[in-house]
């Protein structure tokens, strides 16, 4: 990802100045295993490993600051600097039931549990990535030609605390960072005649 903003910074005796920022982030390579056991024709059983290089890919970010609009940043720019991270590898588990109450309709549940890959020492509110559990409820029901899916999500981890931080400034030292998630899905799904039919395609 190439994301690009603008940032304002203020400098003692040379006042304030906006700049082009850019940084560019590169997601983590993952490695995962699944099983699937239908127990019976109403019960399925799901179970998925996943293995996240964070360590690979948010060891640092980096940022860009050019195109400063205050003449006295001019000989400055570009400024480049690099913050620290410091993520680690983790893995995830994540376990899922369904049961078939008829041919045309189902309920789900699950379970995802993910060890949290961040340092106190690098922790702050612009990243709370410290979500650890994940508990989900769904429900599904076909409709002729048509399939609705609905299904929430509640995702929650400890708290954590930072004593001295690793960010220059001091400014997230002796802090705490908590973070909640509520999710809703909903999705509709059409589906059409295969191949062998008069019309081309297949579910979409």
């Amino acid at each position: 990802l190439n994301l690009h903003c603008r940032a304002r910074a203020t400098v003692p005796f040379m006042g304030h100045c906006r700049f082009d920022a850019s940084t560019h982030l590169v997601g983590p390579q993952s490695l995962g295993m699944g099983v699937r056991h239908d127990v019976s024709p109403y019960w399925r059983f799901s179970s998925d490993v996943i293995w996240f290089d964070w360590k690979g890919s948010f060891n640092e970010i980096g940022l860009r600051l050019t195109n400063p609009d205050n003449p006295a940043f001019a000989p400055l720019a570009p400024i480049e600097d690099r913050f620290p991270l410091k993520w680690d590898h983790s893995v995830s588990l994540r376990l899922g039931a369904e049961h078939f109450i008829s041919k045309r309709s189902v309920i789900r549940a699950g379970y995802a549990y993910h060890r949290n890959q961040i340092p106190e020492a690098t922790l702050t509110p612009y990243i709370p990535a410290i979500l650890e559990h994940a508990f989900s409820l769904g429900w599904g029901r076909e409709f002729r030609k048509w399939r609705f899916d609905a299904a929430y999500q509640f995702s929650w981890g400890r708290d954590r605390h930072v004593s001295a931080s690793d960010l220059v400034g001091g400014d997230f030292d002796n802090s705490r960072v908590q973070a909640q998630a509520h999710w809703v899905y909903f999705s509709f799904l059409r589906k059409r005649p295969g191949p062998g039919c008069a019309s081309h395609g297949g579910d979409i």
